[in-house]
């Protein structure tokens, strides 16, 4: 019932069968090679479990070449990541000191803004201070340059105003009495 195939010319293919083998028996007078204690059920399950193991052997190892595989594709994704983010620290890094010369120079315009801010709270009237406290710097010099006249008080500087007058109005004899006493004529 077997079939032969053939593959290469002049070679004869057997294919496997799952009957045990027939057992040969050997010329008279000469020891077969396998012993006289051959049993060919014996040897028909040792051969299917060499097949048995052999396959799953080749199963195991064929899994293990999966999860090596798979580990080797994680770490290389792991790696990509990695240097994704070297190179994303390299460039922050970067961002920084290129920003670094911008904050020393934002700091010396706070430094300013604080003083010109101080000259210029001087002299305002004290109930306004703590409410200017509340708003930022900037906010506070646009809220005095924009309400500068109300919050100001007047000039002390040049001539000064008019007192209110509670002289009585002058008679013709007083007016000429001061112009005599400004020539100098005694009256």
């Amino acid at each position: 019932m077997t079939e032969e195939t053939t593959g290469k010319p002049g070679e004869t293919l057997v294919p496997p069968t799952t009957e045990p083998p027939s057992p040969q028996t050997p010329p008279a007078g000469e020891m077969p090679p396998w012993g006289k204690d051959f049993d060919a059920a014996r040897a028909w399950a040792t051969i299917q479990g060499l097949r048995k193991v052999e396959d799953e052997h080749k199963a195991l190892k064929r899994q293990v070449d999966e999860s090596t595989a798979e580990a080797r594709k994680a770490e290389d994704v792991a790696l990509a990541e990695q240097k994704k983010f070297e190179e994303l620290a390299t460039k922050r890094q970067s961002d920084l000191d290129a920003l670094k010369p911008k904050a020393d120079k934002a700091d010396r315009y706070e430094t300013a803004l604080k003083a010109l801010l101080t000259t210029e709270r001087e002299g305002l009237p004290a109930h306004i201070l703590p409410l200017l406290d509340r708003m930022e710097p900037d906010e506070q010099l646009a809220y005095i340059a924009q309400n500068r006249e109300t919050l100001k008080p007047a000039s002390t500087t040049g001539v000064p105003p008019t007192p209110p007058g509670n002289r009585q109005p002058e008679t013709a004899e007083d007016i000429k009495n001061r112009y005599l006493k400004k020539a100098g004529i005694q009256v």
